[in-house]
């Protein structure tokens, strides 16, 4: 039987989270490895919104969010989410796609 890791929020920046997995990546490198690496499952909806889902959802045991910034999209961060989710298998990503609107520092343009 395997343990699961505890279920812990925390709200980081991408590249602050990005350093953190890397100082830690052996052991998550390890947990994915005791839980059995699968392919992660990936929706897209029609919004834009993508969901990076463990193989097993009954194995997820933590949330991700990936907001983007202005300008891009969650497809911008696409590769990273499913980059993770191969060495996370425990772990659900969501990106959401804000909507695009008129922006006045950039002279009311559409971003």
């Amino acid at each position: 039987m395997h343990m699961r890791p505890p279920s812990l929020l925390l709200c980081f920046t991408l590249p602050v989270f990005i350093s953190l997995l890397s100082v830690s990546s052996p052991v998550a490198v390890a947990n994915a490895y005791s839980y059995g690496m699968t392919t992660p499952t990936i929706e897209r909806s029609g919004d834009g919104t993508l969901t990076v889902s463990p193989a097993n959802e009954s194995d997820q045991s933590a949330l991700v969010v990936i907001c983007h910034g202005l300008g891009d999209s969650s497809e911008g961060f696409a590769d990273v989410a499913e980059h993770l989710a191969k060495n996370l298998p425990y772990v659900k990503f969501i990106l959401p796609t804000a909507p695009t609107q008129p922006v006045t520092m950039n002279m009311g343009m559409p971003m």
